[in-house]
């Protein structure tokens, strides 16, 4: 049963660092010389690097759940139970992105009158315990944001510090594995001047370990197939959405990243996540795609089958959505294609009032079908057609971003 931690508190930063440095060394040094000699060293720091740098935290807030723990948590015996108040006990839970290990992590300013949280990294969800009497829905609501406040208070500063952190890491990486490979190269060419043979009776194949990322079933192949058609299927495009609106929601917090950014660059990095996170798939952008070029495609890479096409667009106002919206469906959509993004770069101040025309403006276009709801404050789900054919339904979601 997992159990509840003080958030925030268990390792300092420095020590996180000398952890880092410990791990690294006995990574790199438990190769044998041959293969820190011949094997690709930029595809191994690479390894490195992404095995150990760590990535912003993000409670999805729109994830919440609540629910009931015990009916009563008081621990009075029950002869004595009616003559005291009875408090209701609840566990309010949320989904969170980034990192794990940060909620160990102290940052070197923090916030303290922490609760203790649980967290449950298979499911990557993290909750607390939320203890209160009869109370008006005001006051429950009030408490439980004070509560979510002192559990996760300390997300931003952690998150402030993580750049230092990452670099202090990377830095480590490239000084640990060049320091031991020259010392590996100078061993060997003292055997070589004093003839000692170095082994090789054994021939290698010098490959980088590969980081596992996430596994999207493949279709079965019966001996009746002639072709298998691979699509994307309802989990991994919600992934996809996820990865998408978890990755803009934190570069929202971030004006480096998109400060004075064009569209192709700030697209580049959502293509970056994706080619990184599914086997078997390769994410690009400006990819040719029907009469034109889109910003993201993701592909099934060994038959070269399209499966999720996006559009990254800065907010022009209501038209200039409109037709972004048609662009995508007019001239990059085949008839396969069915699961599809809007991606919009909001620089306005009144960014409510751009959500409102949004929801407002989508529903007028010609190829709306039906809402779908929402999966989050800024991210809208709905049901689109094709042009040319009205019972090809297409899954479409449009994020927005306060990039201002």
């Amino acid at each position: 049963m997992l159990k509840p931690f003080q958030p925030f508190s268990a390792v300092s930063l420095s020590s996180r660092i000398a952890q880092v440095k410990s791990e690294v060394l006995s990574e790199i040094r438990k190769k044998s010389d041959e293969y820190i000699l011949n094997v690709n060293e930029q595809e191994f720091l690479n390894y490195l690097k992404s095995k150990y740098e760590l990535t912003p935290l993000n409670i999805l807030k729109e994830t919440e759940l609540i629910s009931k723990s015990d009916e009563f948590s008081n621990n009075a015996k029950m002869a004595d139970a009616d003559s005291l108040p009875k408090t209701h006990k609840f566990l309010v839970a949320y989904e969170f992105s980034g990192s794990s290990l940060l909620f160990y992590l102290r940052p070197s300013s923090f916030l303290i009158g922490q609760v203790g949280i649980i967290m449950n990294e298979s499911a990557k969800t993290v909750s607390f315990l939320l203890e209160t009497g009869n109370t008006t829905k005001e006051d429950f609501h009030a408490l439980k944001w004070r509560a979510w406040h002192n559990a996760f208070g300390n997300i931003e500063n952690i998150n402030a510090e993580l750049q230092y952190l990452n670099r202090i890491t990377i830095d480590l990486i490239d000084y640990e594995f060049g320091d031991w490979k020259k010392e590996v190269q100078a061993n060997h060419a003292f055997f070589n001047e004093i003839k000692v043979p170095i082994n090789r009776a054994t021939e290698q194949i010098f490959s980088v370990p590969t980081l596992k990322k996430v596994t999207i079933k493949e279709p079965e192949i019966s001996a009746k197939n002639f072709e298998v058609e691979y699509t994307m299927d309802m989990p991994m495009y919600l992934d996809v959405i996820r990865v998408l609106y978890s990755a803009g929601k934190a570069m929202e917090k971030k004006k480096s990243i998109y400060l004075e950014k064009s569209e192709e660059s700030l697209r580049d990095l959502f293509v970056f996540l994706l080619e990184t996170r599914y086997e078997s798939y390769v994410a690009s952008g400006e990819t040719f795609n029907f009469r034109g070029k889109t910003d993201i495609i993701l592909k099934h890479a060994p038959t070269g089958n399209n499966l999720f096409v996006a559009e990254c667009k800065y907010w022009h106002g209501e038209v200039s959505l409109l037709m972004a919206i048609s662009q995508l469906f007019d001239r990059y959509l085949t008839w396969r294609d069915s699961k599809v993004a809007v991606i919009l770069f909001v620089k306005s101040k009144n960014f409510t009032a751009v959500l409102d025309i949004i929801r407002n403006a989508v529903k007028s276009h010609l190829y709306f079908t039906s809402e779908s709801g929402s999966r989050g404050e800024s991210s809208f789900s709905y049901l689109f057609h094709l042009p040319s054919d009205s019972n090809k339904k297409v899954y479409l979601e449009i994020m927005a971003f306060a990039f201002s």
